[in-house]
């Protein structure tokens, strides 16, 4: 699965994350499993970051290679972090900044 782009906006306590990717078969599947802070991720350490966590999962079926888009988004109760980190089964790929000023209207 590859990240395209990610848009993180904070609206009060709210960061409201927004991912693009897309995944490398129409068989495959993605989803968001997770959060940082608020979900089930706890750390001794504040990693500096908001985290998403995405569950990537290959079909073992056949199907055809054809890049399939992918979005999705998940609210963070968060007004501490100015950057938010994607991670996808475990691994780091995206990181982007928070943005305080403007709000997302449509996405084309």
């Amino acid at each position: 699965m590859q990240i395209s782009t990610a848009i993180a906006y904070r609206k009060e306590r709210v960061i409201t994350v927004l991912v693009m990717g897309n995944l490398p078969r129409s068989c495959d599947s993605a989803k968001i499993v997770d959060k940082y802070p608020g979900g089930n991720i706890v750390y001794v350490r504040d990693p500096g970051y908001a985290q998403v966590f995405i569950e990537f999962k290959s079909s073992p079926e056949m199907c055809p290679t054809l890049l399939t888009p992918w979005l999705s988004q998940i609210d963070i109760d968060d007004d501490e972090h100015n950057e938010v980190e994607i991670r996808i089964n475990g691994e780091s790929v995206y990181t982007t900044v928070v943005n305080e000023s403007i709000e997302p209207v449509a996405l084309i």
